[in-house]
């Protein structure tokens, strides 16, 4: 029995070994036939799904309409219609197109296909403090249904 083993071993060897070898006799910059070179769009993710792809990024594409955009911002006025106090001390706003606003409101206007946002700061008898906080696309949904 020790015999044979020793003769599966051998044959084993004199066969595999060829084959085990053949990588790492080939040139530094020589790549086997039977191998692929490995690129940037074969690696994958190994918690993706079976069969998923990402969607390539376009940076070029996002950062042109990006610059558009901000060509585009033009912060509209507000345009304050009145303050006045309330029985408790506190002070109220009316704007036009907005209406009636308190110290800590998010208040929005649309404009030219895009819908600005603020954030009331304060409300004194002299008028309003604002933040800006961001500017947003009217989605093309909306857009067609008015």
């Amino acid at each position: 029995m020790k015999t044979t083993t020793k003769t599966i071993l051998t044959a084993l060897v004199t066969i595999m070994l060829p084959q085990w070898l053949a990588p790492m006799s080939l040139a530094a910059n020589q790549v086997p036939s039977t191998q692929k070179t490995v690129t940037q769009t074969s690696l994958r993710d190994p918690f993706w799904p079976v069969g998923f792809t990402p969607i390539p990024t376009k940076v070029k594409e996002i950062e042109k309409k990006r610059s558009q955009l901000e060509k585009r911002i033009k912060w509209p006025k507000l345009e304050l219609k009145g303050i006045t106090r309330t029985s408790d001390n506190r002070y109220i706003a009316v704007i036009k197109g907005v209406g009636l606003v308190e110290t800590g409101d998010t208040i929005s206007a649309k404009k030219d296909g895009l819908i600005y946002r603020w954030r009331i700061t304060a409300i004194t008898k002299a008028g309003i403090s604002r933040k800006r906080l961001d500017v947003k696309e009217v989605s093309t949904n909306l857009q067609k249904r008015k």
